[in-house]
């Protein structure tokens, strides 16, 4: 299995998304975290599985899942570091850049 790491500022996003929703669902934020870090597996196996974002940043790629856009770069060794995890409904360039 081919693995990812995750940004600090991606951790972060985990973070705050987990307490976010498990405020008032805690089953639900389990359920959210599990599906994000599914996804994330997913990515790692299929780099190439999401949509190239260069508007953003030169090299950058995301994958919705649920709510969320999983913002990530592929490395030509095949390795991929997950930059950002953000709710869609955010504007993902200033977004991407924050912290």
């Amino acid at each position: 299995m081919k693995e990812y790491k995750l940004a600090l500022a991606a951790e972060l996003d985990l973070n705050e998304i987990e307490a976010y929703i498990a405020q008032d669902h805690p089953a639900a934020a389990e359920d959210v975290i599990d599906g994000i870090e599914a996804a994330c597996r997913l990515i790692a196996e299929h780099p190439r599985v999401g949509r190239h974002r260069d508007e953003i940043e030169l090299g950058v790629m995301s994958f919705p899942v649920g709510s969320y856009l999983i913002y990530y770069t592929a490395e030509e060794n095949q390795s991929v570091g997950i930059a950002r995890i953000i709710h869609s409904k955010r504007d993902a360039g200033p977004a991407f850049h924050e912290l």
